[in-house]
């Protein structure tokens, strides 16, 4: 979990929402999503966010995106740059 959440932290993937235990989770810096909205039956004490460097600030109602395959290739991209040494490109 470590090495993953460093992962895209460092790919500028930040911030990343989870739903689960708060205990779990807060271990590896997840906090409670204050603002946040998510769709469907979500208890609010699991919405969590890891914000990352520079602390972004997240509110609004969350959304999935255009299609599952386009942020899946999109991820593998940025992860592979970052990988290499590169940086990600912004969107």
């Amino acid at each position: 979990m470590r090495t993953a959440l460093a992962a895209a932290v460092a790919a500028r993937h930040t911030p990343i929402i989870a739903v689960g235990e708060p205990e779990f989770l807060g271990r590896f810096g997840f906090v409670a999503a204050q603002g946040l909205e998510m769709p469907g039956p979500v208890e609010t004490r699991r919405l969590l966010v890891l914000t990352g460097r520079g602390g972004t600030v997240v509110a609004g109602p969350v959304r999935r995106p255009a299609t599952a395959s386009a942020l899946r290739a999109t991820t593998l991209r940025s992860t592979r740059r970052a990988a290499a040494g590169g940086r990600p490109r912004q969107a």
